[in-house]
């Protein structure tokens, strides 16, 4: 499991980029409390979906500052039935911290999958 201490903790810049590897972050990021510009100017200044996640993540977190915990990212993707995603947060979580930082959790690591897990298609 993940301790309450841990899920209680500011989100690490490690573990943002992690996690931005799989977020979705055009329907999380209102509900991150970033305004409608904010999320255009984050458009109009990165180029590719990877740095968008990033920044969203990122400017939760300036924003925020200690609130910006695992405990509420998890919550924001529950409350928006984004189960998957949070599911990834929490698989990272439970990943040893000297283990490879650059690998994105998958659903693989943590519970057998068959081929037909996979024919969902994503937004």
């Amino acid at each position: 499991g993940i301790s309450l201490d841990l899920l209680e903790q500011k989100c690490s810049d490690e573990h943002l980029k992690s996690i931005s590897l799989f977020l979705g972050w055009r329907r999380v990021a209102p509900h991150l409390g970033l305004s409608k510009m904010d999320i255009e100017a984050i458009e109009a200044e990165k180029r590719t979906e990877g740095e968008r996640r990033l920044k969203v993540l990122q400017k939760w977190k300036m924003k925020y500052g200690s609130k910006a915990t695992y405990k509420s990212l998890i919550t924001v993707l529950l409350a928006i039935e984004n189960a998957e995603d949070a599911e990834g947060v929490c698989a990272l979580l439970q990943t040893p911290a000297d283990a490879d930082k650059h690998s994105a959790p998958t659903a693989t690591a943590t519970t057998p999958t068959t081929p037909d897990d996979h024919q969902q298609s994503s937004p």
